[in-house]
């Protein structure tokens, strides 16, 4: 997603989606604050929902990069194909 997209998506307090490198799943997270770190700028995001295992996920903040951000969920699982 595009920078402006995710801090309208912010203001909004509109869902976007991420994968977890981990497990490749698709979670639904709302957005914290950005900032940057290591001259990288990054999104602060909760996950909420696992829409891949369909189970509520644990509160917990992590960083990413705006371009493996998304806006819909359809976005996110076809990145992860």
């Amino acid at each position: 997603m595009k920078i402006r997209d995710i801090k309208k998506a912010r203001l909004e307090h509109r869902s976007v989606y991420c994968i977890d490198k981990d497990t490749s799943d698709v979670l639904r997270c709302s957005v914290g604050l950005f900032g940057s770190f290591d001259s990288q700028f990054d999104v602060e995001l909760t996950p909420e929902y696992n829409e891949s295992t369909k189970e509520c996920t644990h509160k917990r903040w992590f960083c990413i990069a705006p371009e493996n951000v998304y806006a819909t969920i359809e976005e996110a699982f076809k990145a992860v194909e």
